[in-house]
């Protein structure tokens, strides 16, 4: 996996503009990345971060109108999509590249949901975030894990134990396909996958307020800007 130093930012930066336009004018996601990817003869790599963090502006921006605070968040119910969220705060925590969306959305760009494994981050992550939840007024946390992903019935465990620690009020489960369990209008969704987010009705992005209250942190790139630069015409 290249390192941050051997991404090439001001490339990516120069075919975001490309990307973005395509995308806001609703031009077929995966062909527009091959196709602005081949002008700037990005690497694999480079293309995941402009997958992961640049969408079309109408799309972008009703993801931001639904992000909610966590002054906000006091007394709801909150469902936290367990893999997801878990394993960009391990991602923060040992330094793997991130990318802030303008949907204003943090992700990992590693991929690495397939080959997790428990290590002691893993640990360390999982207390980040109960520690961070035990501190929010919420009526009840539900985390759902991702069954099919290796020992996630270990993951549950260790969050519930936790929650018992700190006294949060709230359940972990492990379920096959967890999106297909969340309460989409009942509750605030804690979650940085797209699908998942715009479906939901109110949502935050945890994994960044859990590292970003321990230490404040820069992702490799912010594309919040590109929402700023210009008013596409949607004329879908």
């Amino acid at each position: 996996m290249p390192k941050e130093a051997q991404l090439r930012k001001d490339l990516i930066l120069a075919a975001s503009f490309d990307f973005y336009f395509l995308q806001s004018r609703h031009y077929p996601r995966e062909r527009s990345l091959e196709l602005v990817g081949n002008r700037y003869d990005l690497a694999a790599m480079e293309r995941n971060v402009l997958r992961r963090g640049i969408f079309g502006q109408k799309e972008a921006l009703e993801r931001r109108s639904k992000r909610v605070t966590t002054a906000e968040l006091k007394k709801h119910n909150l469902t936290v999509d367990g893999h997801n969220v878990h394993i960009t705060v391990e991602s923060i925590l040992l330094g793997r590249t991130t990318v802030k969306g303008n949907d204003g959305v943090i992700r990992d760009i590693a991929g690495v949901s397939s080959s997790f494994k428990l290590t002691e981050a893993s640990f360390f992550a999982a207390e980040m975030v109960c520690r961070f939840l035990a501190e929010l007024e919420i009526r009840k946390a539900v985390i759902y894990f991702d069954a099919p992903i290796s020992r996630s019935g270990e993951l549950a465990r260790i969050y519930k134990e936790l929650f018992n620690k700190h006294g949060i009020r709230g359940e972990t489960q492990v379920v096959p396909v967890p999106e297909r369990q969340f309460p989409y209008e009942e509750s605030v969704i804690a979650s940085s996958d797209s699908a998942v987010i715009d479906c939901a009705r109110a949502w935050i992005d945890l994994a960044f307020l859990v590292t970003s209250a321990e230490k404040p942190f820069e992702p490799f790139m912010d594309f919040s800007f590109l929402n700023k630069i210009w008013q596409i015409p949607d004329f879908s």
